[in-house]
């Protein structure tokens, strides 16, 4: 049973990830209509780019939670979801209740974040 609402969790989530996806695509200051890319006021230039760099980060923020989640509906399908993918122990349900998308156990996920750090 908590497989199913997991699962269900992850698929609802992806399908927001892909919605908000489309609208930071659709945001690109750069792709606007009527974007003037010659005799552009400095200031307007600069607010476009910070605007770029703002949204190109959100889609890689967007892009990730949605390869997590790729990721762990594929190990609920092949059966492994639930088992940390470093030390291949099982995940702690409440960690899996409040990150489904995990797929390694904290101890590990701590350890490469810490090791990303360095």
């Amino acid at each position: 049973m908590l497989l199913k609402e997991l699962f269900e969790r992850l698929w609802r989530r992806s399908k927001e990830l892909k919605h908000e996806e489309k609208a930071v695509v659709a945001a690109d200051p750069y792709m606007q209509e009527g974007r003037e890319n010659q005799n552009a006021e400095l200031a307007d230039d600069t607010i476009e780019d910070i605007e770029k760099t703002i949204q190109t980060v959100r889609l890689d923020l967007i892009q990730s939670a949605r390869l997590e989640i790729r990721k762990a509906l594929a190990k609920m399908k092949i059966g492994t979801y639930g088992m940390c993918e470093v030390c291949k122990r099982p995940i702690d349900i409440a960690r899996l209740k409040a990150f489904p998308q995990a797929t390694m156990c904290l101890k590990c996920s701590k350890e490469a974040e810490g090791e990303r750090k360095k």
